[in-house]
């Protein structure tokens, strides 16, 4: 009996202790989600809005082209809104959105590797040749990389897999978007572009398909409706329905 309570009380005491120490620790603080690095391909039009909108956002945004020193540190678009959005002439001025490259480079070893996101601007003819240029430089250490395009057909899908299947990939996710999200042009090449506004739903396709959530959330919002307000994207059956 004595050596039963004293055994009691002995683990009372080393409880009081333990809780002690637990309550005086600092409580763990979550660290912040690691920024989004995205990697445009291409300097046409639409890159001219991707790079302001998704650095803007809060993205590391880098750009592979073929005209590194036509570009300037600081790229922004004009917004202009207007009703119906096309009819440039009664288009209001909006303020001007402003993002930062953090690295411009030909080469594809420079900026490829530490992308989450690959997005394509350029002709459909090029698509190709582009991703097997890009796909040696893909990080297969990296969860998932996710691998686009701005202006979406069908068999996108199809030339993301051949690169998988050749290079041995297994982390790609490819997605497509509906053609062009919205209305745009270069004013100064490597330096400004102008927006005159976005459809009121746009469409992306991805596969596979249960990735779309997770695609949304990092990078389409941002290409349009953090920044216009609208254009919120819908995900497409299948690739060849963007067609």
């Amino acid at each position: 009996k004595i050596s039963f309570t004293t055994n009691i009380q002995q683990t009372y005491s080393n409880c009081l202790q333990k809780r002690s120490m637990y309550t005086s620790m600092p409580i763990p603080i979550e660290p912040e989600e690691t920024p989004i690095t995205v990697t445009v391909v291409g300097g046409g039009s639409s890159a001219h809005v991707l790079i302001p909108f998704l650095g803007s956002s809060g993205h590391v945004v880098n750009l592979m082209t073929r005209r590194p020193s036509s570009w300037k540190k600081l790229i922004s678009v004009e917004l202009h809104s207007s009703e119906d959005g096309n009819d440039e002439a009664d288009a209001d001025i909006l303020p001007t959105c402003v993002g930062e490259i953090n690295k411009c480079s030909s080469d594809p070893a420079d900026v490829i590797p530490e992308a989450d996101v690959i997005i394509l601007c350029m002709p459909v003819h090029k698509y190709r040749d582009a991703l097997n240029r890009l796909a040696p430089h893909i990080k297969t250490k990296k969860k998932e990389v996710f691998v686009g395009t701005i202006y979406g057909q069908a068999g996108f899908n199809w030339m993301v897999h051949e690169i998988e299947r050749k290079y041995g990939l297994k982390n790609i996710v490819a997605f497509a978007v509906g053609l062009i999200p919205w209305i745009c042009r270069t004013l100064e090449y490597g330096s400004k572009g102008v927006n005159y506004g976005c459809k009121k739903v746009n469409i992306a396709a991805v596969t596979p398909a249960d990735r779309f959530g997770r695609l949304n959330e990092i990078f389409l919002d941002a290409i349009c409706y953090d920044v216009l307000g609208r254009g919120k994207f819908v995900q497409s059956c299948s690739f060849l329905s963007l067609t």
